[in-house]
């Protein structure tokens, strides 16, 4: 086209254009915003007095039409904000939302996560950390102990504890006595478990009987100590702080009464003989 005064060309199509044309009108080439050039005396070396030649940001002037970048409607286009950009001038399109699937990816990531961890916080819970777990730092123990195991979900019921001492031999023997309720597990349930857990725990010489007031009875030995263990369906006599009857132990509904019997003396060998001739 043809334009009086001063003039420039596109750097995209070489349409030649009136100097202060903010873009092109043929291809939508953004020129940097120019004002009105004014008439100065400088003459910067270019022929002209109508100050520096234009700049131009983006396409550089030798590159010629078609080319890849998409044009641009002139500003004020529908759907772009006046903004302006370094490669294209002004106005240009604002970058895109990040697609929605990919938040939604995040937020799913993040719910399965919590859901392992929670679930897993509820596994230790019930396998290790419940104080209804004999193993569990929570559960209290009353005294008896590590050595001697406890079965899962007992309820304390009583402990007492006693000292004799035998004149003749000089040799004093401490009985420490507790009284348990389990939950869930019959009397031979309960004497089939020490059978099974007392050999991890050091127990020698371990042997069972059936008594005759149908108390199911486990006997170990270990050094100078001697356990014995005695269960029932239905109620335990213990005994008291002197040696005598004591308290009974109430089995609740579907488990059994649990006594738990250590004797420990300062004879080791007297202990294993003791043992060893028991049953």
């Amino acid at each position: 086209m043809s334009a009086s005064g001063p003039s420039k060309y596109c750097p995209r199509c070489d349409t030649a254009l009136p100097l202060s044309a903010p873009y092109c009108n043929v291809c939508g080439y953004q020129f940097m915003p120019y004002s009105d050039p004014t008439p100065q005396n400088t003459n910067y070396g270019y022929g002209s007095n109508y100050g520096p030649p234009p700049q131009y940001i983006g396409q550089m002037a030798s590159e010629r039409w078609p080319l890849s970048r998409p044009s641009y409607p002139p500003p004020g286009g529908p759907g772009y904000p006046q903004q302006w950009s370094p490669d294209y001038g002004y106005p240009y399109a604002p970058d895109a939302a990040p697609p929605r699937g990919s938040v939604v990816g995040k937020l799913v990531a993040l719910v399965l996560v919590l859901v392992i961890l929670v679930g897993g916080g509820a596994a230790a819970w019930f396998l290790y950390l419940s104080p209804s777990h004999s193993n569990s730092p929570l559960f209290d123990r009353h005294g008896v102990p590590s050595n001697v195991p406890l079965p899962n979900n007992l309820t304390f019921a009583t402990n007492t504890s006693y000292s004799e001492t035998n004149s003749k031999t000089n040799v004093t023997a401490t009985l420490d006595e507790w009284g348990w309720k389990a939950a869930g597990n019959n009397a031979a349930a309960i004497a089939q478990f020490y059978r099974d857990q007392m050999p991890g725990q050091g127990w020698t010489n371990i042997r069972s009987q059936t008594a005759q007031n149908g108390d199911q009875e486990v006997i170990g030995c270990q050094g100078g100590e001697i356990l014995l263990i005695g269960a029932n369906d239905n109620h335990l006599q213990l005994s008291d702080d002197q040696g005598n009857a004591g308290p009974i132990v109430t089995a609740p509904s579907g488990g059994s009464a649990l006594g738990i019997l250590l004797i420990s003396t300062n004879d080791s060998q007297a202990a294993t003989r003791a043992c060893t001739e028991s049953f």
